[in-house]
């Protein structure tokens, strides 16, 4: 199955349900251990598609709803993304908009996420904690590193990025603090790299400190 929750609560106005639409009458919906596999088939379609209807009703719910440690298992080409301990709230009020905040954990990591989509402007904020560049590898799409370069370990101490998009047109900046990273380049060891990466969509630039044949090295640059 695709979804399922160990329970659901639904707070609504009795008067209103009688007096109009009973979708309307509804608050607040609270979503207790919710489970939930969102997948990709083979012809590039996901199966929560089958539940999307192409018309849009105006007695839609516009209230909130809540997910309290919720578990969301996410499947593409083979690989497996699982977000656990996922508690948040998605505020429907101003249809088609949606606001959001949510926090969940994958791995080691922590992650907490904010701001509005669906509308003519979104956002997204994105605060995490705790990487460990191995548990993502497999997620780097083919061709990202030269072939000479081989990521071997490293964590992403802290990691901040903002998504804004207006119509078709989409800007971003971040920074990433890393640090215990290996990697091998042209078959030379790089060890302790650590520093701080930042980007927006025109550049990316890198500060960090290595060590490669018992020599230390710094790299500063765009």
């Amino acid at each position: 199955r695709m979804a399922g929750a160990e329970s659901v609560t639904v707070d609504f106005s009795l008067f209103s349900m009688f007096s109009g639409s009973p979708v309307n009458a509804i608050h607040e919906i609270v979503v207790r251990q919710p489970q939930a596999v969102l997948e990709q088939r083979k012809d590039g379609s996901w199966n929560y598609e089958d539940l999307i209807s192409g018309s849009r009703s105006e007695n839609a719910f516009r209230g909130v709803v809540r997910v309290e440690n919720g578990r969301l298992t996410g499947r593409m080409d083979g690989r497996e993304l699982l977000l656990e301990n996922l508690n948040g709230s998605f505020d429907l009020a101003e249809h088609p908009s949606v606001r959001l905040k949510a926090d969940f954990t994958n791995h080691e990591a922590k992650v907490a996420l904010s701001g509005s989509v669906g509308g003519e402007r979104q956002t997204l904020s994105v605060d995490g904690s705790g990487f460990v560049l191995e548990d993502y590898l497999a997620f780097l799409p083919a061709g990202t590193l030269p072939e000479e370069i081989q990521v071997q370990s490293g964590t992403i101490d802290k990691l901040t990025a903002v998504l804004v998009k207006t119509g078709d047109n989409l800007s971003y900046s971040g920074q990433a603090e890393f640090s215990h990273g290996q990697v091998e380049v042209m078959g030379t060891a790089v060890t302790d790299i650590q520093g701080l990466l930042t980007l927006n969509e025109r550049e990316i630039s890198v500060f960090a400190n290595a060590a490669a044949q018992e020599q230390k090295a710094s790299v500063h640059g765009r």
